[in-house]
């Protein structure tokens, strides 16, 4: 009898342990349990979060008409900025390729910012170029005999934007290279194209902010108009970017200030000069040796002391005291030679080479001169303040 009754109950608990059903109905029930849960936990279905999508393109601020005159330059994003409201750095492109700052007329630059998830916001403005204003009492034509004297000033404001910066003035350098130079150019044509742009496309007047390289550059670059400094600055900068190496150079021991630049093409140090000279003392001096530059400095004597004297104790390279190849250098000689007694004592000693000569390894670089005035040196209708 119990052996009957203990058999049925083994059998009902296999039949209720084997049902699929039931199975099935204990996990129904505890996933709608749970689902209850989590809707009371988070509230309503209506009110359950989703995966937010990113549909707000960003904003542009500060893009606004621009007018520059022909031959200048501009930083495009100065004073540009972009927000989102989710991408804390959205990218701007800045389309200026409509543009030919060489012939004036209005154009149009379009800003786009571009946000990580791909919204875009494009802003159109116009650009006009116009032809350079009338020549003020400041500026000086190549080809003048009166110069005011070179002295140094402070830019205002609206010149000299505040916080300048190297990237600022690389990127100005940048579209200039662009235009001047390509990737099959060899270091010795890039080098001449950036001579031949800076000399070009500044014009020289009798003062500048020499504050900072950068100043120099960038007022050279956006005004086209400057004293040697510019030259020198804007040099600096385009030299820079092409990836030639330079060094900067400054008078010492003359009635002017002057600055110029030191190249370097693979084959050592040279002169590099985009400044306009003298009235009757032309030069090109790109890529000069030292004997030439100290040729130069002695034929130019009676009208710019210590013309390409500079720290030679100081000067961090060695400049090829050699000749540079004849068809770099023009005809240095004017038309008429001051009188040797017109030269100051100070000068390189008169056995240094000229140009087309060749120093000899003995001969070591003059000393510094002292700072010494001889009368009469400097006659101020012929080129005086030119740098």
């Amino acid at each position: 009898m119990s052996n009957s009754t203990g058999g049925r109950r083994s059998a009902a608990k296999k039949r209720r342990g084997s049902n699929p059903a039931v199975a099935l109905a204990a996990i129904v029930l505890a996933v709608i349990a749970l689902a209850f849960l989590i809707v009371d936990r988070l509230g309503t279905a209506k009110d359950l979060p989703e995966i937010v999508k990113d549909v707000t393109p960003p904003e542009i601020h500060g893009a606004v008409d621009m007018s520059v005159e022909r031959g200048c330059r501009l930083l495009y994003r100065m004073g540009v900025s972009v927000t989102d409201d989710t991408d804390a750095e959205p990218v701007l492109s800045v389309d200026s390729s409509a543009v030919d700052l060489y012939t004036p007329g209005v154009y149009t630059v379009i800003y786009t910012a571009t946000d990580s998830s791909g919204n875009e916001t494009s802003v159109s403005v116009r650009l006009t170029v116009t032809e350079p204003a009338a020549p003020s009492d400041d500026e000086i034509s190549v080809d003048d005999d009166i110069h005011p004297e070179d002295e140094p000033v402070v830019s205002d404001e609206s010149v000299l934007p505040e916080g300048l910066t190297v990237g600022d003035v690389f990127e100005l350098a940048d579209q200039i290279l662009a235009e001047i130079t390509n990737p099959d150019m060899s270091l010795r044509q890039k080098a001449r194209a950036i001579y031949s742009y800076v000399n070009s496309h500044i014009k020289y007047v009798g003062t500048s902010d020499k504050s900072s390289w950068l100043a120099g550059a960038y007022i050279g670059f956006t005004t086209g108009k400057g004293d040697c400094y510019n030259y020198f600055a804007c040099s600096k900068a385009l030299l820079t970017r092409a990836e030639i190496p330079n060094v900067d150079l400054e008078r010492v021991g003359g009635t002017t200030s002057h600055f110029w630049n030191l190249v370097d093409l693979g084959e050592g140090y040279y002169h590099f000069d985009a400044c306009p000279h003298p009235t009757g003392y032309p030069l090109t001096a790109f890529m000069i040796t030292e004997a030439e530059a100290r040729s130069y400095t002695q034929k130019a004597a009676g009208v710019r002391k210590n013309y390409y004297v500079y720290d030679y104790a100081a000067c961090p390279v060695e400049v090829v005291q050699g000749t540079a190849p004849p068809s770099e250098i023009e005809d240095v000689t004017p038309a008429e030679q001051p009188p040797a007694e017109q030269a100051p004592a100070d000068q390189p000693p008169a056995e240094q080479p000229p140009a087309g000569q060749t120093d000899t390894p003995e001969t070591p670089p003059p000393d510094n001169p002292p700072d010494q005035e001889s009368e009469g040196e400097e006659d101020p209708n012929s080129g005086e303040g030119v740098v």
